[in-house]
């Protein structure tokens, strides 16, 4: 499977965390897997599935986020990566609005 993802928006948790809103299109490389678009919602510590979707494809998805990266320089999982861009997007967004000085 082929994964797309972007961040739709951070938003501030009422409990005060920055939480990431990704929409995640996993896209079939062969015509027995299948293609869905999924929102995730993270803090960098926990995924979330918001939308309304079969419980097939909410398998399918949690098969995807347990299988190993393709980035082979680390040992990490698809739901670990997808958790540290997540935590990225909210730090990048912090140091957007804080505006630099030059």
């Amino acid at each position: 499977m082929k994964a797309i993802i972007k961040l739709q928006e951070v938003k501030l948790h009422n409990h005060g965390a920055d939480v990431a809103f990704l929409d995640v299109e996993l896209k079939a490389e062969n015509e027995l897997e299948f293609s869905s678009t999924f929102t995730l919602t993270s803090t960098g510590m926990s995924l979330r599935v918001l939308e309304d979707n079969s419980i097939n494809e909410v398998r399918q998805l949690c098969e995807w986020l347990s299988k190993d990266s393709k980035n082979t320089s680390n040992l990490r999982d698809n739901a670990s990566e997808i958790r540290l861009m997540a935590k990225n997007f909210i730090k990048m967004e912090k140091e957007l609005k804080e505006g630099t000085t030059l």
